[in-house]
């Protein structure tokens, strides 16, 4: 059995001494664990976060399989020195890596994930990642609802978000309750341009990803997403 697809490398083990296992995020065949062969010519491609061509082969679907990599984007190589970059584009990673089942089609998501590393050399690159994990937790089954409020279902002056629900609440219904909400940020509605705005978006989206992915403990999250917690937060 074989097949062709567009994929995202999300981690990579040490196999053997010419090989290694590589977990790949594809748009058409979701986290696939498949075998590569290292060599001269791909070493430096196989890095998270890079944007791969690759022809898979095995005996069936559900089996491990073998990669060749037909043609790559080394976006690593352009993050490498940024560290603000890097740590969004490592933390997109492990997410995918630690949550997705294997062979689970995800199309949107991929989607959204090129969306933003195609955007990560943006000025606002801060914002498509605060989109990606948006989508994530939609995909996990945890989406935000931020169109109505969660008590009137009235659409005007939303202003909080419930830490319960994931539901936005109007200022009206929120009033009482203020201090045990989230304060609805910008960034998680619309495009913005704010740093301090995008900064409070990513750490709710934390709160929820942690709170529905990793039982609620902070110190299930993946490396790279408390890493970027803790840069964001110094800033």
């Amino acid at each position: 059995m074989e097949w062709k697809d567009k994929a995202i490398l999300i981690g990579t083990n040490n196999f053997r001494d010419s090989s290694s296992i590589a977990t790949l995020f594809t748009e058409n065949h979701g986290v696939k664990n498949s075998v590569v062969r290292r060599t001269k010519s791909n070493n430096h491609i196989l890095n998270n976060c890079n944007i791969l061509e690759i022809e898979w082969k095995g005996r069936l679907e559900e089996h491990m399989g073998n990669i060749t990599i037909l043609n790559s984007q080394n976006l690593y190589s352009l993050i490498y020195n940024d560290k603000a970059k890097l740590y969004l584009a490592l933390s997109m990673c492990d997410l995918l890596r630690t949550s997705l089942q294997e062979n689970e089609k995800h199309q949107l998501l991929f989607s959204s994930c090129l969306h933003f590393l195609g955007n990560i050399n943006h000025p606002n690159y801060l914002y498509f990642y605060i989109c990606f994990e948006k989508d994530f937790l939609h995909t996990m089954g945890y989406g935000l609802d931020l169109e109505e409020c969660g008590a009137t279902h009235t659409k005007e002056s939303l202003k909080y978000i419930s830490p319960k629900t994931g539901r936005a609440i109007c200022e009206k219904a929120g009033e009482e309750y203020k201090n045990k909400l989230f304060r609805l940020p910008q960034s998680l509605k619309v495009y913005c341009e704010n740093f301090e705005d995008q900064v409070y978006s990513i750490n709710i989206l934390g709160y929820f990803i942690t709170k529905h992915l990793y039982n609620g403990d902070n110190n299930l999250l993946p490396f790279y997403r408390k890493q970027l917690k803790l840069m964001l937060d110094s800033k």
